[in-house]
């Protein structure tokens, strides 16, 4: 299991500590370690199209008559409040009552990768208008949630970001030295094929 500690931004994945020690590396790399944690991060959530970290979103929908609306970011931790109001000032008195006016298909409680449906109760009407309906939730894993999966692939691609940073070969074929002969080696200029393998499954799902 990869360990947190305080050296993390609050935007990183996987802390300094947890890199240093899965990759054998000394003090003396911090500071260029920890541009690439923040760099590799946001890459990986670039590359799944969503927020996989903790975070507060605020969603606005027109309301058509629909009984239903599906959160765009996930996995759901809380949904704080929903609003609905013609004027779109939504203020406290255009808050909705949680239970009685809808109820989300995902438990906030459960960490399913998949996004939440809220369903509106079919014996309450809403208004219907143009992105009179306001909704502000939790979404995202907290840090001592992240699947282990997602951790490691982000440890990989720092790793990799690292030797693309050190040796200045990035996609260049060639002969270097390696325990006193000649070897080709070549540096993937994209994000490695197995760290694609590993976050494919987290990629930002629609239906």
């Amino acid at each position: 299991m990869i360990q947190e500690d305080s050296t993390m931004s609050s935007a990183d994945i996987v802390s300094i500590s947890a890199c240093k020690e899965l990759l054998s590396i000394d003090d003396r790399d911090d500071t260029i370690l920890a541009l690439v944690i923040a760099s590799s991060s946001a890459r990986v959530e670039r590359y799944l199209m969503r927020r996989v970290l903790e975070h507060d979103f605020c969603a606005v929908f027109d309301s058509v008559g629909q009984r239903d609306l599906v959160l765009s970011e996930y996995p759901v931790r809380n949904v704080a409040s929903v609003r609905c109001d013609p004027m779109r000032v939504f203020g406290d008195e255009t808050r909705l009552a949680d239970n009685a006016w809808y109820c989300a298909t995902v438990p906030y409680d459960v960490l399913e990768d998949m996004p939440a449906v809220l369903i509106f109760d079919p014996f309450h009407s809403l208004p219907v208008g143009r992105q009179i309906i306001r909704i502000e939730y939790t979404a995202g894993y907290p840090l001592e949630q992240m699947p282990e999966d997602l951790k490691l692939a982000t440890v990989e691609l720092v790793a990799w970001e690292l030797r693309r940073v050190k040796s200045k070969q990035i996609g260049v074929s060639g002969l270097v030295p390696t325990s006193g002969r000649m070897e080709r080696t070549v540096l993937e200029m994209q994000m490695p094929a197995n760290v694609r393998e590993m976050l494919e499954p987290y990629r930002r799902r629609t239906w």
